[in-house]
């Protein structure tokens, strides 16, 4: 067996060697080029190009400035028939300049977006009152005897309420605000808890709570 593997590779290097000396003849329909895809061989690639594959090394060994090593080429890579003067084949590596750019794509449909009613008791809605502001607002005084804290639907009392307002936006006093300078008290932070309607203005409104942001 190992004679015969021996003999089989003389023979192979001598075909090649006499093939040398002669023209090497293109495949009919020869591509003027050829892009490596992934799966794609010396003998492949060569069969594109040439009527005997198997003259491969000879159309690699022309043209070593351009392609070294043909082992090292890769997927992407485009590969150009050319000619000598004296006609003869040879392959080079197409070369390119690559730049960027920018690809855009129309978005078939777009990310739904959350309805305002689902998150509107997770916004914070911040507000800053003044002291007097503050002093002159609207309290809340009490509870139905069941409650400890206030949830949609629940009805609470309401103090110094102007008769004619028909809902409040509920907020929780919150850290001072001072100047920096004479450290006088400018205002309030106000924490966000909700929004009420009046039941029944006159005295001590009594009003229900309609929609809650956080715990009150």
């Amino acid at each position: 067996m190992i004679r015969f593997l021996f003999a089989f590779l003389l023979a192979t290097l001598a075909a090649v060697s006499s093939a040398a000396a002669q023209d090497l003849e293109l495949a009919s329909g020869a591509p003027e080029r050829h892009i490596v895809v992934p799966g794609d061989t010396l003998w492949g690639i060569s069969g594109k190009f040439l009527k005997n594959p198997w003259e491969w090394p000879l159309i690699w060994r022309m043209n070593r400035a351009e392609i070294r090593n043909p082992h090292l080429i890769y997927p992407g890579d485009v590969i150009v028939l050319e000619r000598h003067a004296d006609g003869k084949p040879w392959l080079r590596l197409e070369s390119a300049k690559l730049l960027p750019r920018i690809y855009a794509e129309g978005i078939e449909q777009g990310v739904p977006p959350i309805p305002p009613n689902q998150i509107r008791p997770f916004l914070s809605e911040p507000l800053i009152v003044d002291k007097n502001g503050l002093e002159r607002a609207a309290r809340i005084v009490a509870l139905p005897p069941d409650r400890i804290f206030l949830s949609s639907g629940d009805r609470a009392y309401v103090a110094d309420a102007d008769p004619k307002q028909r809902g409040w936006q509920i907020y929780r006093k919150g850290q001072e605000l001072w100047d920096p300078d004479n450290k006088e008290v400018l205002g309030y932070q106000a924490y966000y808890l909700g929004t009420a309607r009046c039941d029944f203005p006159g005295g001590d409104a009594r009003s229900e709570e309609r929609r809650v942001g956080k715990e009150s």
